[in-house]
Formats: structure tokens, C-alpha cells, sequence
């Protein structure tokens, strides 16, 4: 009894930090945050206490190498004399996370909660996003927007990083709506068609919250995203199944196409149109960052280096000052060097994969959509990072982080969580 309230304090406190990060301007006032990280830490501290066999299934090899390499670097810049410009616990935050999720969300009942949340932010946030747009309303919590008047941000200053928010929620709507279909369409279950179009007209509030962010790699990225989510649930039928899967995805794409040209297409073909001489000054950007990387190839530069360091190559508007890469993968391997890079997108990558594999055998299950929904949204922002700092925007990095704790499939000898059915088999 006292380690099910205690699961459940974790859980609740968990389910408050996401929204209340993504609702303070991405989690950019300062004092929210602070807030929420020191929740975050002391969450994940109890949980190593309260759900200690959880906890035992992470992957904490590879957390333990993740730890030896900043260990290093931390060391490797002390000897070089150089200071640190961002205190690792920023980084920290993410990691733990990425922990404390995967340990609660290994009962099936909170994967479903946790799925719930993010979905009823998401759509919020569209919500918001639609009325700044289509009424003209363009202030963020009783703030007056002075930037991106043009374009919906929800409770976010910049449309690329709501953006960004919508796209790793939409595809846990479209999985959600899927799941209730097949449900439906296997025991003609009562309401399991009516909860699926439900969870349709969900997904497609997110997708309209995207289009009027006018973020053209938000469009791509959620496109990416929605992408793998109705792939493998089409591919995972057979015979008339899968043709029914398959005309299901091509009816939605539809019902989204129409109501983007309801909403107004012009404003987004128009910035399309433009992509190729606003990526100008974004491409040297990556070029000049490319320069950092090249001076510190091993370790880098220390997490939150990035600002501090880039005017050393700064060679164009040097009226601005840069704190970001526009390119979260150019600005880790800034920061960690390419070895640290590389193990961060490997970390990722790896559970990715094996969300996506287990969900493929598996699909049958509400706990396998939910897999699939995570891992196909960390596909969109991942893809969304290729041109964007999506991930340094404390919000996003910390519902990420999330997403990963929710597609991660533990072991098969893992222990079957408790209240719920074993995850891996």
C-alpha cells in the first residue's frame, strides 16, 4: 500500500512538471523552471527508493558510459583551464527525466496516463494556438506578442518550438485513435469507433495547430512523425486489413488537407516558397559551427558553451549575437565533442528502435500503440533538430526526455511491473 501511494505521488508530480514547463513560455521563466528541475531531481531521488526493481531494468550501462564521459570532459577542460559556461545540472534534468519516466510508465496504467497528459496538452496548446491565429488574438497568457504576430505560438514565444510541442503529441493521438479502431473492428466493441473518431478530430487539431505555426520543418517534421506511426500500423495487418488500414490513413490525410485549405494555405505555401533564401544565412551558420567542432573534435566545449563561443567564428551579422546552432546535432557535438554527439543520438537511436521493433511484433496490445505513438514522436523532433533548437528549449527537451522514458521496452528477463501485465516478453 505505502509503495503504490508513493508510485503514485511520483506519477502525479511527473503528470504536473510537463504541462507546467510547456505552459511558462516553453519553460524559459527562469523560476518555473528552477521549480520544476528540482522537482524533477528529488522525483527521480524517491523513486530510487520506491520502485527499485523499475529502476533496476533502465539501461544504466549505457547511462554509466553517458556519466564516464562527462566525467572526462569535466576533467579535460579543468587541465585546459577551461571554465564551465552552464551548470551540468541543466543538462542533468533531461537524463533523469528520461529515468523516472521509464520507471513508472513500465505499469501499463501510467504508460496510459502519462499518454493522456501529453495528448490533452498537446491539443490545448492547438486550441490556443488556433484562436491567436484565426481571432486575431495575438497575446500569450495576457502577454502582448511583439515577435511572430503572423503566426500561432500557443503559450510558446516561437512557432517552430510550439510547433515542435504539437508534433511529439500528435502521433500519440493518431496511435490512440487506431488503437480504438482496431478494437472496435476486432470485437465490435461498443464505442470503439466513436472513441477513434475522437481521437481523429484530436490529431487533427494538432495537425492545424501546426499549420497555422506556419514552421515549415514543423510540417515536415510532424509528416515525419504521423508517418511511422500509420506505416507500421499499416504494415502490421495482413489481407483485407491491411486495405482497410491503409484507405483508414488516406481518409484522415484528406480530412487534413481540406481543412488546411479551410484554415488558408497561402501563408504557409508563401513561406515554402521562401525556403531557399532564408536557409541562406542558416546554412553558414552550420558552416561556422562546423569550425567549432572542428577546434574541439574529442570533448568540446562544455555543455552551454555554445553562446560564449561561436563569436570566435562569427564572420556574418555580427550585429546579432547567436545563441544557438539552429541544429541541435551541430550544437551537441559543439558542446560534448563528436564522441559525446555521438553516444547522446546512439542513446536515443537505440531506444527508438527498439520501441519500433516491439511494437511491430507486438502490435495488439494497448501498450504497444502507446510505444509506437512515443517513438514516432521522438522521430519527428529528432528530424525537426536537424534545422532548429528544439531540444534547447527547456519544454521540449524535457517532454522529449519524456517520450524516450515512454518508448523505452525493458529487458525480457525485466521484472513484471507491478498492477500490470510484463512489457517485454
Amino acid at each position: 500500500m505505502k509503495n503504490r501511494q508513493g508510485r503514485g505521488v511520483l506519477e502525479a508530480g511527473l503528470l504536473a512538471c510537463l504541462p507546467v514547463a510547456a505552459i511558462a513560455f516553453g519553460g524559459t521563466q527562469w523560476l518555473v523552471w528552477a521549480g520544476v528541475q528540482f522537482t524533477i531531481f528529488i522525483l527521480t531521488a524517491a523513486a530510487v527508493w520506491l520502485v527499485p526493481e523499475e529502476f533496476a531494468a533502465l539501461p544504466w550501462k549505457w547511462l554509466a558510459v553517458l556519466a564516464a564521459f562527462l566525467v572526462m570532459q569535466a576533467i579535460v577542460l579543468q587541465i585546459n583551464g577551461e571554465r564551465a559556461h552552464g551548470p551540468i545540472a541543466d543538462f542533468l534534468i533531461y537524463p533523469a527525466a528520461f529515468a523516472l519516466t521509464a520507471a513508472l510508465a513500465m505499469a501499463p496504467s501510467a504508460r496510459a496516463r502519462l499518454c493522456g497528459l501529453l495528448i490533452t496538452l498537446g491539443v490545448a496548446e492547438a486550441v490556443y494556438g488556433l484562436a491567436q491565429q484565426l481571432a486575431g488574438w495575438q497575446e500569450i497568457l495576457g502577454i502582448e506578442k511583439i515577435y511572430y504576430r503572423s503566426q500561432a505560438t500557443g503559450t510558446y514565444v516561437n512557432p517552430n518550438h510550439f510547433a515542435g510541442l504539437l508534433e511529439m503529441t500528435l502521433p500519440l493521438a493518431l496511435v490512440s485513435a487506431a488503437w480504438n479502431w482496431d478494437r472496435a473492428d476486432s470485437s465490435d466493441e461498443d464505442g470503439g469507433y466513436a472513441a477513434a473518431i475522437f481521437f481523429a478530430a484530436l490529431a487533427l487539431l494538432l495537425a492545424a495547430g501546426i499549420f497555422v505555426s506556419h514552421s515549415r520543418m514543423g510540417m515536415a517534421s510532424a509528416a515525419a512523425g504521423a508517418a511511422v506511426a500509420a506505416g507500421v500500423w499499416i504494415v502490421s495487418a495482413r489481407g483485407r486489413r491491411r486495405g482497410i488500414r491503409l484507405a483508414t490513413v488516406s481518409g484522415v490525410l484528406v480530412a487534413a488537407s481540406l481543412l488546411a485549405l479551410w484554415i488558408g494555405a497561402a501563408p504557409m505555401v508563401d513561406r515554402f516558397r521562401h525556403v531557399t533564401i532564408d536557409y541562406g544565412s542558416r546554412i553558414t551558420l552550420w558552416r561556422e559551427t562546423a569550425a567549432l567542432v572542428a577546434a574541439r573534435p574529442t570533448f568540446g566545449a562544455g555543455w552551454g558553451a555554445f553562446p560564449h563561443i561561436y563569436p570566435q567564428v562569427q564572420a556574418t551579422e555580427l550585429e546579432f549575437a547567436v545563441e544557438h546552432a539552429h541544429n541541435d546535432y551541430l550544437e551537441l557535438a559543439t558542446e560534448f565533442g563528436i564522441p559525446g554527439a555521438l553516444l547522446l543520438v546512439i542513446l536515443v537511436a537505440g531506444v527508438v528502435a527498439r520501441a519500433l521493433a516491439f511494437a511491430r511484433r507486438n502490435l495488439a496490445d494497448r501498450n504497444s500503440y502507446y510505444l509506437l505513438g512515443a517513438a514516432s514522436g521522438i522521430i519527428a523532433l529528432g528530424f525537426h533538430s536537424l534545422a532548429d533548437f528544439n531540444l534547447r528549449l527547456p519544454a521540449n527537451a524535457l517532454i522529449f526526455a519524456a517520450l524516450l522514458g515512454l518508448a523505452w521496452v525493458p529487458a525480457p528477463t525485466a521484472v513484471p511491473a507491478r498492477g500490470g501485465r510484463q512489457l517485454a516478453r
